[in-house]
């Protein structure tokens, strides 16, 4: 979601969104992008920063990544170190297993000139896994950054080119939970 220290604020969009998360009431919301693969799956998200889940392998915090729906973004790297990085996820069996992945924004990788650039790359690499792919999504370092629940249920849909949350990001007291003494 979108980061508070951020100079100037955020979105106003994006603050709204945050509210509605945290009092769990954003089971249904949509997040809008641009399907590139078809299909449609539904399962737990994962991800973030690009960079951040490939220096996550190799050690105990290690993205799992079967049976989810992968979510991407990256701020501030040239196409070629993304490609890299997908490269390595890739070789870690990252791939493997994953569900669909939705790539949020990707700001300030390369210049707009830059051949490849960095949605090529990532079009490229991430296409002919076969599974469903959504990029342009509303998340990520820019000020539409629009919260998504980390281990939440939702739906990828490649055709329509969008995410949708189906379930709540939290618990509020009034939910009923099985065991639970809140």
């Amino acid at each position: 979601g979108p980061m508070l220290e951020r100079e100037g604020g955020f979105d106003s969009v994006a603050l709204e969104i945050l509210c509605q998360a945290l009092l769990g009431e954003d089971d249904g919301r949509v997040l809008p992008g641009r399907g590139v693969g078809e299909g449609a799956v539904e399962g737990p998200l994962c991800g973030g920063s690009l960079s951040m889940v490939v220096s996550s392998l190799g050690t105990p915090f290690e993205i799992q990544t079967q049976g989810r729906i992968l979510l991407l973004e990256e701020v501030n790297e040239a196409p070629y170190r993304i490609d890299r990085m997908l490269q390595q996820m890739s070789a870690a069996g990252k791939f493997d297993g994953v569900l669909g992945i939705g790539v949020g924004g990707l700001v300030d990788c390369g210049k707009s000139s830059e051949d490849p650039s960095a949605k090529s790359v990532v079009s490229e690499l991430l296409c002919p896994l076969g599974i469903p792919l959504v990029v342009d999504l509303p998340f990520g370092h820019m000020g539409e950054n629009h919260a998504w629940p980390l281990g939440g249920k939702a739906r990828l849909d490649g055709g329509r080119g969008d995410v949708m949350l189906l379930e709540a990001s939290t618990v509020t007291r009034s939910d009923s939970i099985e065991g639970d003494t809140v």
